[in-house]
């Protein structure tokens, strides 16, 4: 995704402003992504984020920094999600993508939905709010992947706008870039009691 002057966000003072928003565009941007992987990875029963690593760079000189960040998230059962955001990269693409032993399941933006991908079965599915398209995501990984998979399955609270679970993906969110601003060292999460 990539950020200058004809994005509305772009000339927004308090994501530009330190001690209004720490992290700035990467922080404020990258919170909805975390929400995403969040919600997909406990679906799937693997616990809540417990620990992060990170690099962090800045490559727009338009931006305040970091504009970028890749690195892991690891969950409660000790399975691992890479993750890597950018607002400096000219071109705009999102994807989402679960790689197991019996497959990948991925879905990316395309046009005024998203195409889902597993093996040589594909579909459209148009934008129908996040909530829906995140739920319909997680069937098809649940339907496809956790049937040769004996693990619990937590559950997740019906109101996914929880404060809660905000609270989660900023505190993500901010070990994600506590662990790039030192040298992917790795951070625990220290989520919501």
């Amino acid at each position: 995704f990539f950020l200058d002057e004809r994005n509305k966000y772009y000339t927004s003072q308090w994501r530009r402003d330190p001690q209004q928003c720490p992290g700035g565009f990467m922080f404020e941007g990258g919170v909805h992504f975390v929400a995403g992987l969040r919600l997909v990875c406990t679906r799937l029963g693997w616990g809540d984020a417990e620990e992060v690593s990170a690099l962090a760079g800045h490559a727009e000189s338009g931006l305040p920094g970091p504009d970028t960040v890749q690195g892991w998230v690891k969950f409660g059962n000790c399975q691992a999600a890479t993750v890597s955001f950018t607002f400096a990269a000219r071109h705009r693409h999102f994807r989402l993508a679960i790689v197991c032993t019996r497959g990948t399941v991925s879905v990316e933006r395309a046009g005024a939905g998203y195409s889902i991908t597993q093996g040589d079965h594909k579909e459209h599915v148009n934008f129908a709010g996040v909530d829906n398209e995140l739920e319909h995501f997680v069937a098809e990984v649940q339907k496809n992947q956790l049937q040769a998979v004996q693990r619990r399955r937590l559950d997740f609270p019906s109101d996914l706008g929880a404060a809660a679970e905000g609270a989660w993906d900023v505190a993500v969110m901010e070990a994600l870039l506590e662990s790039g601003r030192n040298e992917g060292r790795i951070v625990r999460v220290d989520g919501p009691s």
